[in-house]
């Protein structure tokens, strides 16, 4: 697909004038969905199916900063596609390259579908924490949509791109079929936006967006905002955590990781989130359900991580702690990419298969 261009009615000159559309020309078709900070529309233009993402009340230099970074990246087959942006009065928005859906919804999807089948068969849904009961996917496509999410997050870390927001939601989907199989092509996206997001008009209520920060984000960061907390309380004699606005910027709003700040690795970050995300791909639920944003902030604090599932294979299961684990210590994601490679080739060998489908058949049993 070629890069659109468009009219330059900024008026800025050089290289991004290539990649500046009018709003008027990209019409509103279908709503794909509201994030924290942004909403999507399926658009279209000239013939051809775009994702619209519209950022409300961002400045504009903010926006274009980071708008000049992601239309710069070339293309990687992990990496969902920002053709080009609008700016006007009201709003900037990115074009993205259109995919069928999230991975959270995808992966609810398929896990109510998996329930009602086992449902249907046995009365019930089986014993809890075994690999029949609780996944959404079968191990084939976790590890291959895993290692499409290491893929993608290593070439954004090799562009020196923290991505600041990675969970489920903000990992994309195309269902494809090469012949008799059925194929899943995964990209990351959402990424290098973390300014933008945080003067965006907000379209989540404040307590989601807390408990959303808390959910996926490092817990280095959460002790950053605990000091910060601290230091509010001791300036102004009251308590941040009385839901006051002073409360609101601080929690729900995250951090600009990419100015590196003290005491925070930004790409170590990225890796804690990778290991959560994974943990929902493994289950098909939440990885803290039931929990309110305080709790969970110390939950976490003190060591709390997300369930893997009982079969979960043992490597598996402690490369994700190794990843959540001391910041100093989380692998990169060349590591973690190239240990998934080596993992698939070893898990989907012909006697690991058949061991893998008698232990299955067990678990049923």
């Amino acid at each position: 697909m070629a890069c659109p261009t468009g009219e330059n009615d900024a008026g800025s000159s050089g290289a991004a004038v290539s990649f500046q559309l009018r709003s008027r020309d990209l019409p509103s078709m279908r709503l794909l969905g509201k994030g924290l900070s942004g909403v999507g529309y399926e658009t279209r233009w000239k013939g051809k199916r775009y994702a619209r993402k519209d950022f409300i009340g961002v400045p504009s230099d903010i926006f274009l900063q980071e708008a000049a970074v992601l239309v710069g990246l070339k293309d990687h087959e992990n990496i969902v596609k920002t053709y080009g942006w609008t700016v006007d009065k009201r709003s900037c928005s990115f074009v993205l390259e259109h995919m069928d859906d999230d991975l959270l919804s995808f992966l609810q999807k398929r896990t109510e579908i998996e329930q009602d089948l086992v449902a249907k068969d046995s009365g019930d849904v089986g014993p809890s924490g075994t690999w029949a009961s609780t996944q959404a996917l079968e191990m084939p496509e976790v590890l291959d949509i895993i290692l499409q999410i290491a893929s993608g997050m290593e070439y954004l870390h090799e562009q020196e791109i923290a991505h600041g927001d990675l969970k489920t939601k903000n990992i994309l989907v195309i269902c494809m079929k090469d012949g008799d199989r059925n194929m899943k092509l995964v990209k990351v996206s959402d990424f290098g936006l973390v300014r933008t997001k945080r003067k965006s008009k907000p379209f989540i209520s404040r307590q989601v967006r807390k408990l959303a920060f808390v959910k996926w984000k490092a817990p280095e960061y959460l002790e950053m905002l605990s000091r910060q907390l601290h230091v509010s309380r001791d300036k102004d004699g009251t308590s941040s955590e009385s839901g006051s606005d002073s409360d609101h910027d601080e929690i729900s709003t995250p951090p600009v990781v990419d100015v590196r700040l003290p005491r925070v690795d930004a790409f170590a970050a990225d890796v804690y989130s990778f290991a959560v995300t994974c943990s929902q791909i493994l289950t098909g639920k939440d990885p803290y359900p039931g929990l309110d944003w305080k709790d969970l902030r110390g939950k976490i604090l003190s060591g709390f991580r997300p369930e893997l599932p009982e079969a979960c294979p043992p490597l598996l299961s402690n490369l994700l702690r190794s990843c959540w684990g001391d910041p100093a210590q989380r692998p990169t994601f060349s590591k973690i990419r190239m240990w998934f490679q080596e993992y698939r080739k070893t898990l989907l060998s012909p006697v690991h298969l058949h061991l893998h489908c008698w232990r299955q058949s067990q678990l049923k049993s």
